[in-house]
Order: C-alpha cells, then structure tokens, then sequence
C-alpha cells in the first residue's frame, strides 16, 4: 500500500494511487513533480507504506497506528499501538475458542466407552439413556448403540453429559482422555 506525501511539509495526505498511476516502479512515484500540472500532484509523491507492530502478550491486542513519515528513507511508517483487552472481552474469545475445540472433539464410540469405564461412569450411562422419556430414550438408545463416532456438541451427549452430573469442563476432560485411547 502507499500513502500520498506532501513532499513540501512531509505530511500524508488523503488518496489512493489513480489508476493512470498504476504499474509505475515506486521510484518515479516518489516525487511526482514529473507530472501533468493540471493533475494536480505536484509537490506529491506516494510513498511506500511500512507497518510496525511491537510484539503482543497474551490478553493484549493491536489498537490505533500512528502515521508517521520518514523523509529521509521516502517511506511512511505506520506504528500500531498494544492495548489492553477488556475482561469481558477475553471471556468471550475463551468462550469462542471452547467452542470451537469443542466441535472438533470426535472420538470412536470405543474410545468414549473405555473414558467412561476408566472413570467409573460407564455402568451409569444405560441407565441414564433409560431414564429418559420417549422419543428422546429411543433416539439416545439409538446415538449411543448404532453410531460409530461420539461428537462432543451432538445434544445427546449433553443430554448425557448432564444426566451423569457432568460440568462442561468433566465432559472436555472425558473427550481428551478418550482421544488418547
């Protein structure tokens, strides 16, 4: 990208680079002094434009940029500042990001039954698929028995997930540990 130069007073000006412009090399660029009078770009150059970004810690994030013109290199530099995310916003980045590890948490129907075994819960799942009324203990009886995979956001495993006691995070580390199995 690049910015449009007062060369005179070294400010950037406001404009994109005119299409009769374009496919020129960025030197005859620099100093349009060459140009039609009448085009009204004398006194004006485009100048590359270089985006400085200071390293990011973990909670912060890019916020405004600064223009700022380095004359002596024929370049304008665009330094962006480091802000602060708000609480609430990480919340909700954590919450996205879950949720998206969430939907790729798939484990074989194997792998779930020996999670569940190891941790002391598989001889409660038949009986809370059974507990549950009609049509939704034909459709879990049917989720749990006749499928091959086990989905971590299919709604019978929630359904299960809180007929067992299970918070969101137990039901994550019962995903985990079956993909290592």
């Amino acid at each position: 990208m690049q910015k449009l130069v007062n060369l005179s007073s070294l400010v950037v000006e406001d404009g994109n680079v005119p299409l009769f412009f374009r496919g020129l090399e960025e030197e005859s660029m620099e100093d349009l002094s060459w140009t039609d009078p009448a085009l009204g770009y004398q006194g004006k150059g485009f100048w590359p434009t270089v985006d400085e970004y200071p390293s990011l810690d973990e909670g912060f994030r890019y916020g405004v940029s600064d223009t700022v013109v380095d004359g002596d290199n024929k370049k304008v530099i665009q330094r962006w500042t480091v802000e602060e995310i708000p609480q609430d916003e990480l919340r909700e980045l954590e919450l996205e990001t879950q949720v998206s590890k969430r939907e790729k948490m798939v484990v074989t129907t194997r792998q779930a039954n020996r999670a569940l075994l190891q941790a002391g819960l598989l001889a409660e799942v038949q009986p809370a698929i059974d507990a549950l009324s009609e049509p939704d203990r034909s459709m879990a009886d049917i989720e749990w028995n006749k499928s091959q995979e086990v989905e971590r956001n299919h709604p019978f495993v929630l359904t299960l997930g809180q007929a067992l006691g299970l918070t969101d995070a137990e039901l994550d580390d019962l995903f985990v540990l079956a993909a290592t199995l």
